[in-house]
C-alpha cells in the first residue's frame, strides 16, 4: 500500500522547549492553508509535542513523526500515538542499536536508516532486520533509506539484495525548519523562511503567499 502526493514539505524542530506555542500554531495554520502540500514534521522532542498537541489543527496534510535512534527512546512512539496526526510515522535514524519489541500500532511508516559521517557509528544487519519484521507483522511501511558509514554512497542501500522503496509519499518540493543549538533558524528555501534572530519569531508572510501560490507539478 502507498499513497502519493504531489509536493512534500518537511519541518524539523519546531517542537523544541524554546519555540513559543504561539509561534507553532501559525506554522500550523500556514500549513492548513497549502493542502496542496504534504508536511511531515520530525521531532526529538515527543513530550512538547503531546502537551500540546490538542491545541493544534491536524489537517490530513500534516504528518507527525519521531525519530526512535535506540531502545532507550521507543517510549517516544507512545508519545506520538497520543497526537491527533492523521498520518504518523516514526525514523529510526540514525539507528545506533537494537530497538527491541516495538508496538507499531496507529503507525504508518517507518524509515529505517545508519549514520554517516567521519564518526559515525556503524549499523548491526541484525538491528535492521528486526524492525523490518516487526513492520511486516504489524502492517506498517518499512522504507530503508541507507547504511551510512563513512562512505554512504559506496555503503548503498541494499538490504538483502533489493532495495526497499515503500512510501506513504513522492514528493517533489521539500521546505525545512532546521535547528541549531536548539534554535529555529532561517533557511532559504523556494518559498520563504522562519526565522529566529536577537530572541524575536518571525514568520515571513512570503512563507505564507508562495505556499498558496505554489502550483502543481505537471
Amino acid at each position: 500500500m502507498s499513497l502519493s502526493y504531489s509536493n512534500e514539505a518537511k519541518c524539523v524542530g519546531i517542537f523544541e522547549r524554546v519555540t513559543p506555542t504561539d509561534f507553532i500554531k501559525r506554522i500550523f495554520r500556514a500549513m492548513n492553508d497549502a493542502p496542496q502540500h504534504t508536511f511531515q514534521l520530525l521531532t526529538k522532542r515527543p513530550e512538547r509535542l503531546a502537551q500540546i498537541a490538542d491545541q493544534l489543527d491536524w489537517a490530513p496534510n500534516i504528518w507527525q513523526g519521531v525519530t526512535v535512534e535506540s531502545e532507550k527512546y521507543v517510549d517516544r512512539i507512545t508519545l506520538l500515538r497520543s497526537t491527533p496526526a492523521q498520518t504518523k510515522f516514526i525514523s529510526f535514524e540514525p539507528l545506533l542499536s537494537d530497538v527491541g519489541h516495538i508496538n507499531l500500532s496507529s503507525i504508518d511508516w517507518a524509515i529505517v536508516g545508519g549514520e554517516s559521517g567521519p564518526r559515525s557509528c556503524p549499523i548491526e544487519l541484525d538491528w535492521v532486520l528486526n524492525i523490518k519484521d516487526q513492520c511486516e507483522k504489524q502492517e506498517v511501511l518499512f522504507y530503508f533509506k541507507q547504511w551510512g558509514g563513512v562512505n554512504k554512497k559506496k555503503s548503498g542501500r541494499d538490504l538483502l539484495e533489493r532495495t526497499w522503496n515503500n512510501i506513504l509519499i513522492d514528493g517533489h518540493h521539500r521546505y525545512e525548519i532546521c535547528t541549531k543549538h536548539g534554535i529555529p533558524f532561517t533557511v532559504a528555501t523556494m518559498i520563504g523562511t522562519w526565522s529566529y534572530s536577537k530572541g524575536i519569531y518571525r514568520f515571513s508572510q512570503t512563507l505564507y503567499d508562495d505556499l498558496m501560490a505554489t502550483p502543481l507539478p505537471r
